[in-house]
C-alpha cells in the first residue's frame, strides 16, 4: 500500500470498546476521499484520529512517508474544518481567517497579504469587519474553510462541515469545496452521511460499517458494482427479496417462487454460490406494469405483486407493493390504484444478488 496519507492497521478505543477495527487505507496527493456512513460506524472517529485528536491503539499514520502516529495535532500539517464551523464569536472574518496565522506567529504584512488571498478566493472581499453573528450559513462556512486554508495545510479535513447548512444553500457550497479542493490541488478527507454529497464531491468514497471499511471505490463504483448487501442497501438499492439460486460459469438461474417468475440472468463475473440469495434494487430501476397488460419480457427479473399504497413525491408515482411479506418501493410514471395486482421487471444489470451465506 502506499500513497501520500497512509493509515496502516489503525485500531481506535473508548475504553473497552474497539471503535475502529484494523483500518488500511491510501490517500493519493491531491485525491478528495469521502468517509461515508451512518451514525456510529466510526467516520468522525477515523478523521479525528488522522488529526490527531483520537489516538491509536494499534497501527500508524503517515503523511508523505512520514509517521504522524505520535504527533500532536498541530505538528501534523493538517487542517480540521468542524461540523460547528467553531468561529470566534467576537473576532471579525478577517480575525478568524488569520487566526492560524497568528498562533504561528507569522508576520504582520504576510498574514494581512494572505489573508486578502483567502477571502478573494472564497469571495469575501466585503466581509471582513463582520463579526459570525452577521453572516449567513454559507458564509460562516467558507470563513471557516478559509481559516483551515490560510495556513497552506498538507491535508484538509472535513467533518460533515455542510450539516447545519438548508438544503438549497448545501447544493451550492458544496460545489464550491469541491471545485475548490481541485483548483488548489490539496488532499481532502470529508465526512459525511449523505450519499448524494460523497457521490458529487469525492473522487473515492470509503464506505464504513461497524468500525471497519465495508467498501472502498469510485462514486461510480460502489454505486453500480456493491460488493456486499449492507453496501447495496446503503448506496439506495434499499428493496430486497428472497430467491432461489442455480449458479454456473456464466449464468444464474433463479428459480420460480411465490413471488418470482423463474430467470436465466448472465453472471457478470459476480461471486455467487448455488442455494439461497437476496437480491436488492433501486425503486426507480423498476418498469411497473399491470398484471392484465400484455408481457413484454425483455429479460432480467419479474416479480408479482398488490400495490399497498400510493404517494406523489414529485415527478413520478411511489407505490408500496407488497410480495407476500415484504414490501418494496417502485417509482412509476403513471400511477396504479391500491389493490391493483402489478409485475414489477428489474433489469438484470440493476440486480444486486448476494449469496445468503455471505450476509
Amino acid at each position: 500500500m502506499s500513497g501520500y496519507l497512509e493509515i496502516v492497521s489503525a485500531r481506535v478505543r473508548y475504553g473497552d470498546v474497539e471503535v475502529l477495527r484494523s483500518i488500511d487505507l491510501s490517500v493519493a496527493k491531491g485525491e478528495f476521499v469521502a468517509l461515508l456512513g451512518s451514525s456510529g460506524c466510526g467516520k468522525t472517529t477515523l478523521l479525528r484520529a488522522i488529526a490527531g485528536f483520537n489516538p491509536l491503539a494499534a497501527g500508524a499514520i503517515r503523511v508523505d512517508g512520514r509517521d504522524m502516529t505520535r504527533l500532536p495535532p498541530d505538528k501534523r500539517g493538517m487542517a480540521l474544518v468542524f461540523q460547528s464551523y467553531a468561529l470566534w464569536p467576537h473576532m471579525n472574518v478577517d480575525q478568524n481567517i488569520g487566526y492560524g496565522l497568528k498562533l504561528r506567529r507569522t508576520p504582520r504584512d504576510l498574514a494581512t497579504a494572505r489573508v486578502t488571498e483567502i477571502k478573494a478566493l472564497l469571495g469575501l472581499e466585503d466581509f471582513g469587519s463582520r463579526k459570525p453573528g452577521e453572516l449567513s450559513g454559507g458564509q460562516r462556512q467558507r470563513v471557516a474553510l478559509g481559516r483551515a486554508l490560510a495556513i497552506n495545510p498538507d491535508i484538509l479535513l472535513l467533518d460533515e462541515p455542510l450539516s447545519n447548512l438548508d438544503a438549497r444553500i448545501r447544493l451550492t457550497v458544496r460545489h464550491e469545496i469541491s471545485a475548490l479542493q481541485r483548483r488548489l490541488g490539496i488532499t481532502a478527507v470529508h465526512v459525511t452521511h449523505d450519499r448524494e454529497e460523497a457521490m458529487v464531491m469525492a473522487d473515492r468514497i470509503v464506505i464504513l460499517n461497524g468500525g471497519e471499511i465495508a467498501q472502498v471505490g469510485t462514486p461510480t463504483e460502489v454505486y453500480n458494482r456493491p460488493n456486499s448487501s449492507f453496501v447495496a442497501a446503503f448506496m439506495g438499492a434499499e428493496n430486497l427479496v428472497d430467491l432461489d439460486l442455480a449458479v454456473t460459469a456464466d449464468t444464474i438461474e433463479v428459480a420460480e417462487g411465490p413471488q418470482n417468475r423463474r430467470a436465466v440472468l448472465p453472471r457478470g463475473g459476480r461471486s455467487l454460490e448455488s442455494g439461497r440469495a437476496i437480491a436488492r434494487f433501486r425503486s426507480d430501476s423498476i418498469r411497473l406494469s399491470a398484471a392484465e397488460e400484455p408481457d413484454d419480457d425483455d429479460g432480467g427479473l419479474v416479480l408479482r405483486g398488490t400495490v399497498g399504497q400510493v404517494g406523489y413525491p414529485g415527478g413520478v408515482w411511489r407505490h408500496v407493493v407488497h410480495l407476500g411479506d415484504r414490501s418494496v418501493m417502485v417509482d412509476a410514471e403513471r400511477r396504479f390504484e391500491n389493490g391493483a395486482e402489478v409485475r414489477l421487471h428489474v433489469p438484470g444489470d440493476r440486480l444486486y444478488v448476494f449469496s445468503e451465506a455471505r450476509n
